[in-house]
């Protein structure tokens, strides 16, 4: 949630270090609701050490609403100090009803990889307008682009898995495009011994809503090229055999060495 815009609400953003134990979170939500504050929206971030004696904390990040269109910062903040879990608090009341978040900056993904946030109109108009100015030139610099991010996606899979078991956790692994936005992946089927497989992308960010007389994920088949072969130590090529964009029920790309 970016933002909130509900004028003549007496609105505030709350970033709050709760420690990680069993029931925090439950206690906090109740002391907020016992109090006529109303959670809208946000998120819980993963667990983190870096506090002092390395006590294990949430970040949690939430827009929120008082039926008390009095109620201050100050005094929300003593709220949520009285909670014995918390160890720190930030707050930010609305102006107007209108509240914008700036206290996730950097958005960072579970690992702690910074992110950007892009609409999938933005990014959508960016590739059409790439197709159309270079031709067939855009095309290879789409795939060329996602070939160089799957590759980076596959050094930062080994850092954080290992080379070894990646393939063991391949079948959960696909859902990350799924987690990002990109579309729904599953694996339809793969030959470990001849190093081929099939994926199926339902609802592909790159082929949503797009018309075209010839496959069109030239980005997304560079990533499972780039990912492939970074994770596999070797060459892959990856074919789209069918196209959301031509008509076709879903997008779906065969992987086999290059």
């Amino acid at each position: 949630m970016t933002y909130l815009n509900k004028p003549g609400a007496n609105l505030f953003q709350l970033a709050i270090q709760l420690r990680d134990v069993p029931g925090a979170l439950g206690d906090l939500t109740i002391l907020l609701g016992k109090s006529g504050i109303n959670i809208l929206g946000g998120i819980v971030c993963p667990p983190k050490s870096d506090t002092p004696g390395d006590t294990p904390f949430r970040m949690l990040e939430v827009f929120v609403e008082s039926s008390d269109r009095e109620l201050s910062t100050s005094s929300i903040e003593r709220l949520i100090e009285s909670c014995p879990y918390t160890y720190e608090v930030k707050v930010r009341r609305s102006r107007d009803g209108l509240i914008v978040d700036s206290m996730s900056f950097p958005l960072r993904l579970d690992q702690g990889q910074r992110a950007i946030l892009i609409r999938k109109d933005v990014i959508s108009a960016s590739m059409r307008e790439v197709r159309q100015v270079f031709s067939t030139g855009g095309d290879v610099m789409l795939y060329k682009q996602g070939y160089a991010a799957g590759k980076s996606d596959a050094e930062e899979l080994i850092r954080i898995f290992g080379e070894e078991s990646i393939l063991e956790k391949l079948e959960e692994l696909v859902n990350l495009y799924s987690s990002l936005g990109w579309g729904r992946a599953r694996i339809t089927s793969v030959d470990f011994e001849a190093l081929s497989a099939k994926i199926k992308v339902d609802q592909s960010f790159e082929c949503m809503s797009q018309s075209s007389t010839k496959p069109y994920s030239q980005f997304l088949r560079g990533h499972l090229a780039g990912l492939t072969s970074g994770v596999l130590s070797i060459e892959m090529k990856c074919e789209e055999i069918a196209c959301a964009a031509v008509g076709n029920p879903a997008c779906e790309f065969l992987l086999q060495i290059s």
